[in-house]
C-alpha cells in the first residue's frame, strides 16, 4: 500500500492478491506472476501508474477496479482460464492499446445501475 520505492515484485507463488495490497505503488514497473495465481483483488494495483504490461495468463478472476488508473498500462494478456473481469477492472488505463483475451460468454459482468459492460471505461 503506497510503496514508493517498491519497482518490482516476485509473486510466483502466489494463489490470490487481496484487495488493495499494492495499491499506489506508483513506480512498480515489474510484476512477475506465477500459474498458480487465480484472484486479482479490489484495488489490488490501483494507480500503479508505471506498470506497463501485464500476463494474467494463469487468472480466472479480475475483481472491481484492480487495475484503476494504471496510466502506462499498453497491454494484457490473458488466457482460456479467465472467467470472470468484474466491472471497472481496468477503469481509466489511458494507453492501454492491446488486450488478448479469450472469447467466452458471460465473461463480464453486468450491473443495470452501472454503464453496461465497462469493465475498460476510459481505455483510450
Amino acid at each position: 500500500f503506497g510503496c514508493k520505492s517498491l519497482r518490482s515484485i516476485d509473486l510466483r507463488s502466489v494463489v490470490e492478491i487481496g484487495m488493495q495490497a499494492f495499491f499506489r505503488c506508483a513506480n512498480l514497473t515489474d510484476v512477475k506472476f506465477g500459474d498458480k495465481l487465480e484472484t486479482i483483488g479490489i484495488y489490488a494495483f490501483d494507480e500503479c501508474t508505471s506498470l506497463e504490461h501485464l500476463n494474467l495468463t494463469s487468472i480466472i478472476t479480475v475483481k472491481t477496479w484492480a487495475f484503476r488508473s494504471c496510466k502506462a498500462l499498453t497491454s494484457i494478456e490473458f488466457s482460456e482460464r479467465l472467467e470472470r473481469i468484474e466491472l471497472n477492472a481496468f477503469y481509466r488505463c489511458e494507453r492501454l492499446r492491446r488486450i488478448a483475451i479469450p472469447l467466452k460468454r458471460d465473461l463480464f459482468t453486468f450491473d443495470p445501475h452501472q454503464q453496461a459492460y465497462n469493465q475498460f471505461s476510459r481505455c483510450e
